[in-house]
């Protein structure tokens, strides 16, 4: 489902109007739901990601919530920490790599070992993408540092903090998350979600895909004039990452 589709267009005033109707404890809940049914509208089994994303990044927190209230040593505390940080890290990260970047890796090493006449069959994996992996894993990893830096308490509310993690709304675009933000058991901005949404919806249908598509022939254009190996990668990587 995407921002700028009709599907979407008919699931988020739905989203917004039970939002109203339900009473003030079930409204996180079904906020929760409806951001796991978002994902889920891709690929179902893929929402197994962001669950173990948020169960890892939570029982950290409240580990180091542990850590913190424990009579160990200021020395031995913080070592501990880190050691919680680290291993969230890891976890997490691997997940982003594994997905979003094997195939680019193994593709490097085969040029690399190529180079220095080593032959290599290199395999490449025929993985898709799991909608908004960037943003929840690095969602939740900004929870742990903050959890570490002893900015915020660990939430002790799994749902709450699952809901911070996975809300539907910031997931893929700006426009969405402004004033759309769970805080402190309910999210007290929703009442200008559907302004926002409507927003967000034009910008994205107007003004990102029309721009994107100006982006995509530039391109084609240096391409043609075999311009396009000259060019720099860095700022050719960010114009094709701002319309994807």
């Amino acid at each position: 489902m995407l921002f700028n589709s009709i599907e979407f267009l008919i699931f988020f005033p739905i989203v917004l109007l039970i939002y109203f109707v339900v009473p003030q404890k079930a409204k996180n809940l079904w906020l929760l739901a409806a951001s796991y049914y978002f994902y889920m509208c891709w690929n179902a089994k893929y929402v197994l990601l962001l669950l173990f994303s948020t169960l890892v990044t939570y029982t950290g927190g409240l580990c180091m919530e542990t850590v913190k209230q424990s009579g160990c040593t200021p020395a031995h505390k913080t070592a501990y920490k880190k050691l919680i940080v680290a291993g969230s890290f890891v976890l997490n990260l691997l997940l982003l790599f594994y997905f979003k970047y094997i195939n680019f890796a193994l593709d490097v090493l085969g040029r690399l070992l190529g180079a220095v006449h080593i032959e290599m069959n290199v395999p490449v994996f025929d993985i898709i993408l799991p909608v908004g992996i960037s943003f929840y894993i690095f969602q939740a990893l900004s929870y742990t540092m903050d959890v570490y830096r002893d900015e915020i308490y660990a939430e002790k509310n799994f749902f709450r903090y699952a809901l911070f993690v996975s809300f539907f709304p910031q997931g893929r675009a700006a426009s969405y998350a402004v004033g759309v933000f769970p805080e402190t058991g309910h999210c007290r901005q929703m009442r200008g979600a559907g302004e926002y949404g409507i927003r967000g919806f034009c910008r994205l249908s107007w003004i990102s895909d029309h721009n994107g598509q100006c982006v995509i022939c530039f391109s084609d254009l240096l391409r043609f004039y075999g311009v396009f190996h000259y060019c720099n990668r860095s700022c050719q990587s960010a114009w094709f990452s701002a319309y994807e």
